[in-house]
Order: structure tokens, then C-alpha cells, then sequence
């Protein structure tokens, strides 16, 4: 995912950002996955994709998504989706590959 963003592959970097996500959502850790998951809809907006090469049926993500969000306070949930569609591309890897899971300044 670090190479893909520094080398300018967001599309890439965007569905690490889901795949990794999923694991945080797995995990229980669902704010992190909804940052995750806001930062990369965020920056596949920011370049204009409306779908994914690797991805093209996204209703396993929409399942995991869904699943998520019914395991968490709606408010929580919220705010966590939009800290993560703040990020910048650099915060978001940051915070994806970050031992610790608050948010980067």
C-alpha cells in the first residue's frame, strides 16, 4: 500500500484501504474500519473512480460495510466515516499501517 500511494497508484492505495478495513472490521475494531473505510471513499472520489479494476462486484464490500456499521453507534459511526474522509492519502496510509489506532496529526 506505501508504494502504491507514493507512487501515485491511489486506486490501488484505495482498495488496500478497504481490504485492510475489512480486517479492522473483523477484528472488532470498527471505528478504525470506518475511517479506513471513509478514507478510501474519499480518495477514489478525489480521482474519479466509479469502479474498481479489481473489484468490479462490490457487494461483498457493501456487506461488510453494512455489517459493520449495525455493530456500532450510529453517531460513532458517523464521525468515524468522516475523520477518515478528511485524511489525506498520506494520513490515511499512515493511519492503516499505524500500530497505534488514534489519528495521526
Amino acid at each position: 500500500m506505501t508504494y502504491s500511494a507514493e507512487v501515485g497508484e491511489k486506486t490501488n492505495a484505495a482498495l488496500c484501504l478497504e481490504e485492510l478495513a475489512a480486517i479492522a472490521a473483523s477484528d472488532d475494531r470498527l471505528v478504525q474500519a470506518a475511517r479506513l473505510w471513509g478514507a478510501a471513499e474519499a480518495l477514489l472520489k478525489r480521482i474519479e473512480v466509479t469502479a474498481l479494476p479489481y473489484a468490479p462486484d462490490r457487494s461483498l464490500y457493501q456487506e461488510q460495510v453494512a455489517a459493520a456499521r449495525a455493530r456500532l453507534d450510529q453517531e460513532m459511526w458517523a464521525d468515524a466515516w468522516e475523520e477518515g474522509r478528511a485524511m489525506t492519502t498520506e494520513r490515511a496510509v499512515a493511519y492503516a499501517l499505524s500500530e497505534e489506532k488514534t489519528l495521526p496529526t
